[in-house]
């Protein structure tokens, strides 16, 4: 009795998740064609924060610069954290404003308030992005449309600048489920687009006002989405406003990136599920559905979790039956596959599935490993790959 009662809680669990998913991806389909057009009326602060990324930064840099908008419409400002000196001139050569910082624990939070108590002009916007990060042409002027409009909060489209290795390929196709269901599917139905922690622009004044807030180590895009929402500023998106975002091309890096992201994740839930209830009771459903976003199941953990609980309910002949499990499994492969976009299915995503197994062990036992580590910042090194160049493709793009 006590197996069966388990197993029923792990499959609610479990189920829900998939209903989640398969909702929020099926109505990111129903989205209808709407362009956002273009403005130069906007004046940007784009915010490069680098941590020992001296391998990325300055091309990111150059692109940053040489961007279509008006050049006297924006600034670009690099925060550099322990770059190498010889980066340092490179950059000053471009030129570009760069803010060096130093600190006993480094985060990104304390990059962006550094550079934010330290830059004196005041602009319409702030746009974040990472040292790998390359802005699509018309991201500004598109943004800038944005903006005039009245947003306060909006994330663009990342999407991947390559592929390098099967790893790559699968982190691509990650970020455009979690595209499609957290921002496209959530704006459909009125509620917050997530943050992705770069590609990420905000009204200027608001923004300084509450990462003056954010202290966090990890995570910290979570943080600032939770404190807008909170607030009651619905964060947008724009599916045709592209950042070019380098992937994580080894298993060492998915792994690090993983368990900053998870040890993020639980966090937060921790310390906003109180408010995330009373929000739910008092009818603001926008910042309750962010708060359980924290109690989700890894979108390619859930098949894999599923396939061995049915297996366990049907070898010890427990309830629910296995029936129950394959109906779910089917669920949640059917909301992963209408997520991602049909320019990734080819052979080369039939060749990456080939790493799905070792990808979904190595997420499981990262939650063991999970204490300790949102204290402590885990840095995701750029510009790497598996050093195979036959397994390096362009980047499907979606125009």
């Amino acid at each position: 009795m006590f197996l069966n009662a388990l197993l029923w809680v792990v499959y609610c669990y479990l189920t829900f998740w998939m209903l989640y998913f398969l909702f929020f991806g099926i109505v990111g389909h129903f989205r209808k064609s709407r362009p956002v057009g273009r403005s130069w009326s906007a004046t940007f602060l784009v915010l490069i924060p680098a941590y020992k990324e001296d391998d990325v930064i300055v091309d990111s840099v150059v692109s940053a610069v040489n961007h279509s908008y008006p050049n006297d419409m924006y600034d670009v400002v690099v925060v550099a954290d322990s770059l190498l000196s010889e980066t340092l001139d490179r950059l000053r050569e471009i030129p570009v404003e760069v803010l060096e910082v130093s600190f006993d624990n480094s985060t990104k939070s304390r990059s962006i308030n550094a550079a934010l108590a330290a830059i004196r002009n005041d602009y319409d916007a702030v746009v974040v992005l990472d040292a790998d990060n390359h802005m699509a042409s018309d991201f500004l002027s598109k943004m800038a449309t944005k903006c005039n409009r009245g947003a306060k909060a909006i994330q663009g489209h990342r999407i991947a600048k390559s592929i390098g290795s099967k790893m790559a390929l699968l982190d691509a196709v990650s970020e455009e489920v979690n595209n499609h269901i957290f921002r496209l599917g959530h704006r459909e139905v009125g509620l917050s687009s997530a943050l992705a922690g770069s590609g990420m622009v905000f009204e200027y004044s608001l923004f300084k006002e509450v990462m003056a807030q954010v202290e966090a180590v990890g995570g910290f895009d979570r943080e600032l989405e939770l404190r807008l929402i909170e607030q009651g500023i619905r964060i947008d998106y724009v599916p045709d406003a592209y950042i070019f975002d380098e992937k994580v091309a080894t298993h060492d890096a998915f792994r690090h990136q993983r368990r900053r992201w998870f040890a993020a994740q639980y966090h937060y839930l921790g310390r906003y599920a109180r408010s995330g209830v009373k929000a739910l009771f008092k009818g603001h459903i926008d910042y309750a559905d962010k708060v359980l976003q924290g109690a989700q199941v890894s979108r390619l953990l859930l098949p894999g979790l599923l396939v061995a609980f049915g297996t366990v309910a049907a070898i010890f002949a427990l309830s629910p039956s296995w029936v129950f499990w394959a109906i779910s499994l089917a669920g949640s492969v059917v909301a992963l596959l209408i997520a991602i976009p049909a320019r990734f299915y080819n052979r080369f995503l039939v060749g990456a599935m080939v790493e799905i197994p070792t990808t979904f062990v190595s997420m499981l036992l990262l939650h063991f490993t999970l204490k300790g580590a949102n204290k402590t910042f885990i840095h995701t090194k750029h510009g790497q790959d598996d050093g195979k160049p036959e397994s390096r493709q362009k980047a499907p793009y979606c125009n």
